[in-house]
């Protein structure tokens, strides 16, 4: 069965993304599907457990889901946003995705894969909205003022 999964008013986490269309990867998201990711990531519970990304792929795709990667790296997103599914999950040469064991895994997690990199976006949206006026008078690039910042 098809989840309607509720969005903010105009939450486009991919709309910038050439070639993906979030409506499309979100319209093979299912309970079956949510089902094979946790049954897989029940056997990885533990940083120390970690499944790569790679792997969890096959292993539901043995389940009878064909789902490409980033569809499934969208599911777990949306496990995590909709539902609070403590599937944790990091990038880099071995990343890969667990369950989170405890209460400092848990905080451990949410500092430094959610929190810090929130704080980075916010501190960057703050710092292209003060200097858009200098690189874009007028709301349009200008190459003089491009160049003068350099």
């Amino acid at each position: 069965m098809k989840k309607s999964l509720n969005h903010p008013s105009g939450y486009q986490q991919t709309a910038l993304n050439i070639g993906f269309s979030m409506n499309q990867a979100l319209s093979g998201v299912t309970d079956a599907l949510e089902m094979a990711i946790i049954r897989v990531v029940l056997y990885h519970v533990g940083r120390e457990n970690i499944i790569s990304r790679t792997a969890l792929v096959d292993e539901v795709h043995a389940q009878g889901f064909k789902q490409d990667e980033r569809t499934i790296r969208l599911t777990i997103s949306e496990m995590r946003r909709t539902k609070g599914i403590p599937i944790a999950g990091t990038g880099g040469k071995n990343g890969g995705y667990w369950l989170l064991k405890d209460a400092k895994e848990k905080e451990d997690y949410l500092q430094v894969q959610l929190h810090d990199p929130a704080i980075n976006m916010l501190e960057q949206e703050k710092s292209v909205n003060q200097a858009f006026d200098i690189w874009c008078p007028g709301d349009q690039m200008s190459l003089s003022s491009a160049q003068s910042q350099q």
